[in-house]
């Protein structure tokens, strides 16, 4: 080859070879510059499909501008030979670099940051490069990086490790969705890049074998060595970075190249050295289980591919239609999954990457772009236009498997027809995802009719306000729920939709006349369509608190099966695992659990309350450090406009509460302020119950200062809340919580008779369990009871009674082990052998490794 003449560039020299082909140096004899060109193994020539994907990649790839970006100049063919040409750097390689001279931690971060940055111009492009390694990685000699051969990893197959049964590209930087074959964004690329800022600290990436099987085994399921245990001197905010770029879920890593960038510039954490090496994990925690799968678990198929359907878009601007906007992406995205059996992302992840994002190019260049962020193959998207009595639906889907928009289907009828019409849209939808009616399994939309047509619009308007959680949006949309199923007894999403309300409300009420009906509803949902997972969801819930765990596991276990990509299926199954082990410690249940919750966040970051009930979790087991982000999140999530599913509260509450258990009183203070103004001005289901909580944490926190004057009115006004509304959710748990911290306090004061007094109505509260809920709620139940009894025996010198309690709370599940040292009472338990005995089995009874 060299010498040759290739078009109007003249082979030099060979300068490199690899899997995807060799690289000559050359001169581009019109330009009179130098150029490196690429050419391509003949096997891509071949397969005109591989042929035209690579085209169009490497067009996309042209298009690129970015000074850490290697520039191509064009794409040509050679004696059937495709090439590239290139921008030629002279320099070495990343890989060279590390092999001859270690970078310094400030070169790191430079190095680093330069990549993020040309990845960031590309991502934005709706590029994603798929084969970040330092092999691929220029250092030229300015210092400045360039990124190599954008576009040509996908042309390789290494995105579907099954097509070929074998790995190509460089196994130890791709990420584990690439290890398991499924479908990639530019999230791979945030984790490859974390290998890669790995190695340069670590000198080896963060899994290595002689074998591949182990590799992708290890890249699926094991997580990495901490970076502080290769290199001590590693500074906290890298690894902390690092180790979140290599979650195993896409959705727990830094979100964009550009965030990266900025924790790189964060030089303000906490030292590596302050973190055990077993509480580490990604940015918000979350460490998929490399154990076996326990028995019991939800059993998952081959993993389906996903698909997006945007809100439908209400043209005209007529607010008094925006509910039909709501009903048919939420109807054709049922139908769909009955169809073909789709697996949807969740709708609020939708919404909120596509109001997130600000995405360039035309509007199919959107649609794929979009599809690409959600890691979804399919994206459908439509509008709608009413007219009077007539409406056009227009749809259309995306492919970006295929990198194409699909025709779009126009339909026109009247309203008095809109399942017919939505009907029609399916199955054009369908039609257009080269699936015939056979292979979707189809199942004909019942005849639509004027009680049909009007069920939907009012479920449709009921589904609105659902949404807002709070106590007024609930009442108007149980009156439009009743009214949807009046005007059609046979329409499954509306009792499906008063049923999950019934809940919510119950969580209010506490009335079993609410839980009760709801479950009645639920059921009936159910009965009339057994494919939806929306009632089978929410009926895990009722059966939870009307106290049939295994009756809940069970339904639980059939919505996860039915729709394992519904977010609220796991947080419900997850919910309803730990009811199961209330009375008992289950090291397998907990596990159980604690997946479900991951599971739930990997799907849905941004839903609220399974970041509340994973950081208890961890708190429960003294694992405070990876208790914290969660709830950081649960509070940031609760301060912004995009929560996933309803608006919740309690975030900053349960921070506080960490805090104050982590002794960092002024933040604790902070939180509990701001967790106490934002709750005042708040109509929700879950308010008082966070009102008592917040003033329970205040009155502990007053005493852990030695304030005890100061802690007796934050407890008088929990009780207070509590005489006002007794019927609230597990209030009480929290009345004994009030009166056992009053008891506490008096007791410091040498108020013996006001001491004795609350805690007379402690133990009576807890012995007789009358008026008032006692349903385990956030921070709130029998194993918290029995720790606040020992607390209190403990402050009173009662030894033995305080060692019973909490070998009792032990035996309920209690772990914060921690916590015993942040209360002076407990000193003189200490040396107690047999509770010591105790202390040192739980310590080895961790599930989260």
């Amino acid at each position: 080859m060299v010498g040759k003449q290739v078009s109007h560039y003249r082979i030099l020299e060979k300068i490199g070879a690899g899997g995807m082909g060799e690289v000559f140096l050359a001169e581009d004899t019109r330009l009179k510059r130098k150029a490196a060109l690429k050419f391509l193994p003949s096997a891509f020539a071949a397969a005109s499909e591989s042929r035209q994907r690579f085209e169009r990649e490497a067009q996309a790839a042209a298009a690129l501008n970015h000074p850490n970006i290697v520039a191509v100049y064009e794409l040509g063919e050679h004696e059937d030979q495709l090439f590239i040409a290139m921008e030629y750097v002279q320099g070495q390689t990343l890989e060279a670099r590390l092999k001859s001279n270690p970078p310094s931690f400030d070169d790191v971060v430079d190095i680093a940051g330069q990549i993020c940055e040309g990845l960031s111009s590309a991502h934005e492009s709706g590029i994603v490069h798929r084969d970040i390694k330092p092999s691929n990685l220029l250092l030229d000699s300015s210092g400045r990086v360039r990124i190599l051969d954008f576009g040509l990893a996908r042309l390789s197959g290494m995105t579907r490790l099954t097509r070929t049964g074998t790995a190509m590209g460089t196994l130890m930087y791709q990420s584990p969705e690439q290890a398991r074959g499924e479908t990639v964004d530019f999230r791979t690329d945030i984790y490859s890049l974390g290998c890669v800022i790995y190695e340069m600290i670590a000198g080896v990436p963060p899994f290595h074998s002689e074998y591949d099987a182990a590799i992708v085994y290890a890249i699926a399921h094991e997580p990495p060595e901490p970076l502080s245990v290769v290199r001590p001197d590693v500074p906290g905010y890298l690894q902390t970075l690092v180790h979140g770029m290599l979650a195993k879920s896409p959705a727990e890593r830094p979100q964009s190249a550009a965030e990266v960038l900025d924790a790189l510039h964060d030089r303000h954490a906490t030292p590596a050295s302050a973190k055990a090496p077993a509480q580490i994990a990604g940015p918000a925690g979350v460490v998929e289980s490399s154990r076996p799968k326990t028995s019991g678990e939800p059993t998952r198929g081959e993993p389906k591919e996903l698909a997006a359907i945007l809100p439908f878009v209400n043209v005209t601007g007529n607010i008094a239609d925006e509910w039909l906007g709501t009903g048919l992406s939420e109807t054709i995205m049922a139908d769909l999954k009955k169809r073909s059996g789709l697996h949807f992302v969740a709708a609020d992840r939708v919404h909120q990457i596509a109001a997130e994002k600000t995405l360039s190019g035309t509007a199919d260049a959107k649609l794929l772009n979009l599809g690409t962020q959600l890691g979804a193959r399919w994206v459908v998207c439509g509008s709608y236009q009413r007219m009077g009595d007539s409406v056009r639906i227009i749809a259309s889907i995306a492919d970006t498997f295929r990198n194409e928009v699909m025709e779009s289907c126009k339909i026109d009828g009247l309203m008095s027809d809109v399942f017919t019409l939505q009907d029609r849209v399916v199955q054009e939808l369908a039609d257009s995802m080269e699936q015939s009616a056979t292979e979707l399994n189809y199942l004909s939309t019942p005849v639509a009719s004027p009680g049909r047509n009007r069920a939907f619009e009012l479920y449709a308007r009921g589904r609105q306000l659902f949404s807002e959680f709070n106590l007024k949006g609930t009442a108007e949309a149980q009156e439009y729920f009743e009214k949807a199923i009046a005007a059609d007894p046979e329409y499954a999403l509306a009792y499906s939709g008063l049923g999950s309300l019934l809940m919510t409300r119950f969580i209010h009420s506490n009335d079993s006349a609410d839980l009760q009906v709801g479950i009645k509803n639920l059921r009936m949902a159910i009965e009339v369509d057994d494919r939806l997972a929306d009632p089978l969801i929410w009926l895990t819930y009722a059966y939870m608190r009307d106290g049939k765990p295994k009756e809940s596991v069970e339904v639980g276990r059939k919505a996860v099966n039915l729709d394992p990509n519904h977010p609220l299926g796991h947080y419900f199954l997850g919910a309803a695992y730990s009811a199961e082990i209330s009375g008992k410690y289950d090291i397998q249940a907990q596990r159980r659990a604690h997946d479900c919750y991951s599971r739930c966040i990997a799907l849905e970051p941004r839903y609220q309350p399974v970041r509340m009930l994973i950081g208890l979790m961890y708190i429960n087991h003294g694992m405070y450090d990876r208790a914290l982000p969660h709830l950081q999140k649960a509070a940031e999530i609760e301060g912004s406009e995009r929560p996933a599913y309803v608006k919740f509260v309690g975030g900053p509450t349960l921070l506080g509460g960490l805090h104050l258990r982590m002794g960092d009183w002024s933040k604790a203070q902070r939180a509990l302020s701001k967790a106490t103004k934002n709750l005042a001005a708040q109509d929700h289901a879950y308010k008082l119950t966070f009102e008592v909580l917040t003033c329970c944490y205040l009155g502990e926190l007053a005493v852990g200062r030695g304030s005890f004057d100061e802690a007796l009115q934050p407890y008088a006004s929990a009780l207070e809340f509590i005489s006002e509304h007794p019927e609230g959710l597990g209030l009480g748990f929290f009345s004994i919580r009030a009166n056992l911290g009053l008891a506490r306090a008096f007791h410091r004061l040498g108020m013996r008779r006001e001491a004795n007094s609350h805690f007379g109505s402690a133990q009576k509260s807890f012995t007789e369990r009358k008026g008032m809920s006692f349903q385990p709620v956030f921070d709130g139940g029998e194993r918290q009871a029995h720790f606040d009894f020992a607390i209190y025996f403990s402050t009173a010198g009662e030894k033995k009674s305080a060692k019973t309690h909490l070998l009792e709370a032990i035996k309920l599940g209690w772990r914060e082990t921690p916590a015993l040292d942040h209360f002076p009472e407990f000193d003189p338990l200490r040396a107690d052998k047999s509770l010591k005995a105790q202390l040192l089995r739980i310590a080895d009874d961790q599930p989260f490794q």
